[in-house]
């Protein structure tokens, strides 16, 4: 058996050829493998039955912005999404505010921060449109500067 280079991407700047025998094997391997979810393949993430156990939303409250020169005047509700495989995003959805972390915590942690940068632009701002008034309106029931 002769082995032929084949192109597998127009992009130029990714120019890997590859043999069509190992194309071949790949293809073969990915079929056997997609029954199976137990075990890892080199060329397909099987899904976890872990993971599939933990919800893919849940509500916390952010109770404490733990940073200088700002008060909470009450709780500001959190959405935690888990969007896939160490990927979630957190969100404070009566101001549309949203970010996402690679965990749960991380995504919590970067929306306090995205709610306080949020703030200050907004409080800065003189000539906003409605969405942005409205949000700092939100913004201004949840939190004061200090």
């Amino acid at each position: 058996m002769r082995l032929q280079p084949i192109r597998t991407s127009s992009n130029p700047y990714y120019p890997v050829p590859l043999f069509k025998a190992t194309v071949d094997w790949i293809t073969k391997n990915l079929e056997v493998e997609s029954s199976k979810t137990d075990t890892l393949h080199p060329f397909r993430f099987a899904k976890s039955s872990a993971s599939d156990e933990l919800p893919k939303i849940t509500h916390d409250l952010i109770d404490s912005l733990g940073e200088e020169g700002y008060q909470l005047l009450q709780p500001i509700p959190v959405e935690i999404h888990r969007i896939g495989i160490g990927e979630y995003e957190a969100g404070f959805r009566e101001a549309n505010i949203a970010i996402a972390g690679i965990s749960d915590q991380d995504a919590y942690e970067s929306l306090v921060a995205e709610i306080l940068d949020t703030f200050d632009t907004l409080s800065s701002t003189s000539n906003m449109g409605p969405d942005a008034a409205r949000q700092l309106r939100v913004l201004r029931e949840h939190i004061i500067k200090t």
